[in-house]
């Protein structure tokens, strides 16, 4: 059964629905959840019916609220495949990000190579549903080993070739399996975690999660950034949100979990289906796109 985001809006809101259209609609949204989604293959369509199923909704960020640098990144020169050039991608990746002033060693960060593991970033868990899928490279403490480096997951990084990029008109058509990496990452990690999207060459896509004051939870996405705007990005984000500590332990209880933007959709809520003009609140951006 497939439900879109305009259907479940009009059914949950419409006065006149009957019980059984609802419940109809319930049991769709439940078949969804059950159903596997892999990252690569995802769909626009079937992420936001995805989302909006978590309570999750949809936000464009605003690239001009980001903080600058003058520090230039040197464009990645692609040579071979994706998956030949990731070693070579990731020493470029760490030497940038070193002139933007990220430490990397004993007491501070390293860049995990995992491109391998494909299904290192998988969850099967009632309430997120079936996840299927990984990510190229990991940015988290120092020194951590196997199921570590995603428990202290701080930067998932997706890399594109940059004549898949062009194949593709951009970064955009990669944006679903940005976000599932998304969802994965925080669903793991005892980290904030955000994932950059690029080619390390023509630009960058940052994705976040974001609470906010009435505790709905949102995906932000940063587009069409330059190579220098991600690396900045990301640079603060571990300065800022991010605790380089092997054995860093997430707490979700008391005032602080109310300061939390992580694992946001993991907390328990009214069901979408139980308080419809909530979820409709936290979910209107969708139904302006």
């Amino acid at each position: 059964m497939w439900i879109n985001t305009i259907d479940v809006r009009s059914i949950l809101l419409d006065p006149d629905v009957t019980n059984a259209m609802k419940e109809a609609v319930k049991s769709g949204l439940q078949e969804l959840k059950e159903e596997e989604l892999s990252f690569s293959t995802c769909s626009d369509g079937r992420l936001k019916t995805y989302l909006a199923g978590l309570h999750i909704g949809f936000e464009q960020g605003d690239s001009s609220e980001l903080p600058s640098s003058d520090v230039e990144f040197s464009p990645f020169q692609w040579v071979d495949s994706e998956e030949k050039d990731t070693a070579r991608a990731k020493h470029h990746l760490e030497d940038e990000l070193k002139k933007f002033g990220l430490q990397f060693g004993r007491g501070h960060y390293q860049l995990y190579d995992v491109h391998a593991n494909k299904t290192i970033l998988s969850v099967d868990d009632k309430k997120t549903g079936k996840l299927n899928g990984g990510t190229d490279l990991i940015i988290g403490p120092y020194g951590l080993h196997k199921l570590g480096v995603v428990q202290q997951c701080c930067v998932a990084v997706e890399l594109i070739t940059d004549e898949n990029v062009e194949k593709s008109n951009g970064l955009g058509s990669f944006t679903a399996q940005a976000t599932l990496e998304l969802i994965a990452s925080n669903y793991f990690s005892n980290q904030m975690t955000v994932v950059l999207l690029t080619d390390l060459c023509s630009g960058a896509t940052v994705l976040t999660l974001n609470r906010h004051q009435n505790d709905s939870v949102s995906v932000v996405i940063y587009e069409d950034l330059t190579i220098n705007q991600g690396a900045t990005f990301i640079v603060n984000h571990l300065s800022m949100d991010c605790v380089p500590k092997r054995a860093h332990k997430l707490e979700l209880s008391g005032e602080k979990e109310a300061d939390l933007i992580l694992r946001a959709f993991k907390k328990s809520r009214v069901s979408p289906l139980e308080d419809s003009v909530e979820w409709e609140h936290s979910q209107k951006i969708w139904y302006n796109m």
